[in-house]
């Protein structure tokens, strides 16, 4: 189940389109912060670096990061002014859900 919020809001100085959650089992699973149209998601990624340290670049995609948690994966995703939003998941949710998708 996911919910979304339109209010236009900033974050770290950035204009956000809508911040996203999503829920699992009744829990709150992930939230999701998308960057609003014209808006350079790189103040987003600046905050985060500052917050939680170096990420890690994904091998496979331009413009996406991870950060790894005990509890909380988290990843921005940038593609210019206009086209960010930063991912923030519960992994032992994620999990549970991945283990109720797995064909027994």
């Amino acid at each position: 189940m996911m919910f979304e919020i339109w209010k236009p809001v900033e974050e770290a100085g950035v204009k956000l389109k809508s911040i996203e959650y999503s829920f699992y089992k009744g829990r709150l699973a992930g939230v999701m912060l998308n960057v609003a149209e014209g808006a350079d998601p790189a103040g987003l990624f600046k905050k985060l670096e500052t917050d939680f340290g170096a990420p890690k670049q994904s091998p496979t995609k331009a413009g996406k990061f991870y950060w790894f948690g005990k509890k909380v994966l988290m990843d921005f995703w940038s593609a210019g002014v206009g086209r960010g939003s930063v991912g923030m998941w519960s992994k032992p949710l994620q999990d549970g859900r991945q283990a109720d998708h797995k064909p027994k």
